[in-house]
């Protein structure tokens, strides 16, 4: 179904009656990559064990800078939803799943988020950051021109989000970059701001689409210079939430952390999550932006990294998995 509405998105205007004719195909290569370059046998990270990854390549002009990834378990072989990048692309992603579960090839297909004049956005209107699903209901939220906005695949419509009070004044580069919806259809939204970097993440709650609200409660960073980037509902109910970290002479860091389910429906004031992993070198990163939850046949749970390559031919685009022990975690937040 997640997939059925992200190949819709291209017809999410007013004003377009008639779907795209173009396909919106684009070819893409893969190629694995093991989780430490220096010792291929490394397969456990903090409290995450690697599945498998890919380097993905394309000489198609709308691959990359892919920020935000949604995905289910279409089969026990493969896993499909959608993803969105900053140069305002919805994007439907098949992904086919080796042996070990770990990613093995992608089939993707981009589509232009539109305006009301049926015309792709423009660079300062597209630059899609956040995306979440629920209901049949697609949220995703932008920067430049900071907004959320809601998109209706079965009615073709879209509408203005919920409105953030109590914003730090942002700049075109931080905004609202972790979007999810927990299981009641309520939505978090997360900023990734100047002033939340190396302290505490203000997320949002709502309870609508009208609703005009200050934050509900701060996440605690990974540490100086983490701002979070991406936020998933898992499907027992809890949320993960990744942080990114880069410095120019220092390079990238990923943190991807837990927090129960519970405590993100209800929580007011700070919160502690629990880390499951920091990702560094000598460990294969690169800008990871995206991060999505599905469940795995043994009762473990999946998480999938994807990075954003900024269109830059010095960063590459990484498809990540993982699993961890989501049962344990949970015993381990009831027992603090």
């Amino acid at each position: 179904m997640l997939a059925i509405c992200f190949a819709l998105t291209a017809a999410l205007s007013p004003l377009a009656e008639d779907p795209p004719k173009d396909p919106g195909i684009i070819r893409v290569d893969t190629a694995p990559v093991h989780m430490n370059p220096e010792d291929p046998s490394q397969s456990t990270v903090g409290r995450l064990t690697y599945l498998g990854g890919v380097e993905l390549h394309s000489q198609d002009s709308r691959f990359g800078g892919f920020s935000a990834l949604e995905l289910e378990r279409a089969d026990p072989d493969a896993l499909s939803g959608g993803l969105i990048s900053d140069s305002g692309m919805a994007g439907e992603i098949v992904i086919g799943l080796d042996e070990r579960g770990g990613p093995q090839s992608v089939m993707l297909r981009g589509y232009p988020f539109l305006d009301d004049a049926g015309a792709p956005l423009s660079k300062a209107r597209g630059d899609s950051e956040g995306l979440a699903s629920h209901g049949g209901v697609i949220a995703v939220s932008f920067e430049r021109d900071h907004r959320i906005e809601y998109y209706h695949p079965d009615t073709n419509t879209r509408a203005e989000g919920p409105k953030l009070m109590g914003l730090d004044p942002l700049d075109s580069n931080h905004g609202i970059e972790a979007l999810a919806f927990l299981p009641d259809g309520r939505l978090l939204a997360g900023e990734e701001s100047i002033n939340a970097i190396g302290g505490w993440h203000p997320v949002w709650r709502f309870e609508g689409p009208s609703e005009r609200s200050g934050p509900a409660f701060e996440i605690a960073a990974a540490g100086g210079g983490f701002g979070l980037v991406g936020m998933d509902v898992t499907p027992a109910g809890n949320l993960v939430l990744l942080e990114r970290f880069y410095l120019p002479g220092v390079g990238n860091r990923a943190a991807v952390s837990w927090l129960d389910g519970e405590t993100a429906a209800a929580a007011e004031g700070r919160v502690q999550p629990i880390r499951l992993a920091i990702i560094e070198p000598p460990l294969t990163l690169d800008n990871f932006e995206g991060i999505a939850a599905t469940g795995q046949s043994d009762g473990s749970t999946a998480l999938w990294l994807i990075s954003d390559d900024n269109f830059s031919n010095s960063q590459r685009t990484l498809l990540m998995g993982f699993t961890f022990d989501e049962a344990a975690l949970a015993r381990e937040a009831k027992a603090e």
